[in-house]
């Protein structure tokens, strides 16, 4: 980075040669995605979403079940109640 911001400087002056380097990436965490980067990342996602989504689907179908199952004991206890007070 030094010698490419001498080398501007020489060529089209400290203003020029900052605004120049400055479009340049400081470190990896600063490089611009490829492509082909974007892509990988992206199929790592939709393997990372496809177990989400199946766990949950079982977490709902779960509470589906207990949903039914305390809807039917509750009205079976309000159905003994009405017939142990009737």
């Amino acid at each position: 980075r030094t010698l490419l911001h001498q080398r501007f400087t020489h060529s089209i002056g400290p203003d020029g040669a900052t605004l120049v380097m400055s479009q340049f990436p400081i470190d990896e965490a600063h490089e611009p995605a490829t492509k082909d980067f974007v892509r990988a990342e992206i199929a790592g996602l939709r393997g990372e979403i496809g177990s989400l989504r199946a766990e949950m689907h079982s977490l709902i179908r779960q509470q589906t079940m207990w949903f039914v199952g305390t809807t039917f004991t509750s009205m079976g206890v309000i159905a003994a109640v009405v017939h142990a007070l009737s």
